[in-house]
């Protein structure tokens, strides 16, 4: 068991949601299990920086593996109820989680082959008291372009 927490640092290059302004409202969901967390919106930019973080607590190595996010851009027009869709990927969190059983460091998640939405290879690094942090740049899926900048740290109990 332990904490994980999620920073949404920033997109790049987000595909156009409201093709008026030629831009996006952008928002993050991040789904892990049960837990659900979201990003505040940011108005009218396809390279939007949030810099949030998210606490997921109760994390358990066995059950949790995969982080869901999903990028959206909020409507204007609150009467249509309606999102665009802005791209979606998944994290693999094994690689991460790994690393604390038993504790080592300099970990290389390679883009590609360990997770199909890495736009480039991630290493997992200890700091101290344990916590161990990967810096991802995600590749979003089911759209033209779209970057999604986060950084995981895990935190185990014990």
């Amino acid at each position: 068991m332990g904490e994980l927490i999620v920073r949404v640092i920033k997109g790049l290059n987000l595909v156009i949601g409201d093709h008026i302004v030629r831009s996006s409202d952008p928002y993050v969901v991040i789904r892990l299990g049960e837990q659900t967390r979201k990003t505040r919106v940011k108005k009218k930019t396809l390279n939007p920086i949030w810099d949030e973080g998210f606490t997921f607590t109760d994390v358990s190595y066995r059950d949790y593996s995969l982080v869901t996010v999903e990028v959206f851009d909020e409507d204007r027009f609150p009467k249509f109820k309606q999102k665009d869709f802005l791209g979606n990927a998944e994290i693999d969190l094994q690689p991460l989680l790994e690393e604390s059983y038993p504790m080592a460091t300099g970990k290389k998640v390679v883009a590609q082959s360990n997770n199909i939405y890495l736009a480039k290879d991630s290493l997992i690094v200890q700091h101290n008291h344990g916590r161990i942090v990967q810096d991802v740049c995600l590749k979003l899926g089911g759209v033209k372009s779209g970057l999604l900048e986060m950084r995981l740290e895990w935190q185990p109990k014990g």
